[in-house]
């Protein structure tokens, strides 16, 4: 891994990453406001996008969260779980002023990271 690489979002297709981003939190928002529960469920749905847009950097924003929300189907739960085994960590961090989450959240995002790439083989995408 070269520095060069902690840029490489913000290069090339950088305006279809941000819409991801922007778009699928003005949807989990409106989803939000007929209850908590269909947003959180919807946040799930939306989680894989940027792992999807990594992988096939031709895809627009509407597609890669269209793949998302068809490779989630059926693994929302487990994502959850996953989430909600770093529940320990997140409070040892929060005790410990934030300090933790230095190395908590790049654990986190790694275990996404790994999740998706497990999930990928099985899921269609189109």
């Amino acid at each position: 891994m070269k520095i060069e690489d902690l840029f490489k979002g913000f290069t090339g297709d950088f305006s279809q990453t941000f819409l991801i981003g922007l778009m699928t939190s003005v949807f989990v928002f409106l989803w939000s406001l007929l209850f908590v529960i269909p947003g959180i469920i919807k946040k799930y749905s939306y989680s894989m996008a940027y792992f999807i847009k990594a992988d096939n950097p031709d895809y627009d924003w509407r597609k890669c969260i269209d793949a998302s929300k068809a490779m989630m189907q059926g693994h929302k739960w487990d994502l959850f779980v996953l989430e909600l085994s770093f529940i320990g960590w997140i409070i040892i961090s929060y005790l410990l002023f934030g300090v933790g989450f230095l190395w908590l959240a790049p654990y986190m995002q790694a275990s996404r990271a790994q999740f998706y790439e497990s999930i990928k083989s099985s899921a269609y995408i189109q």
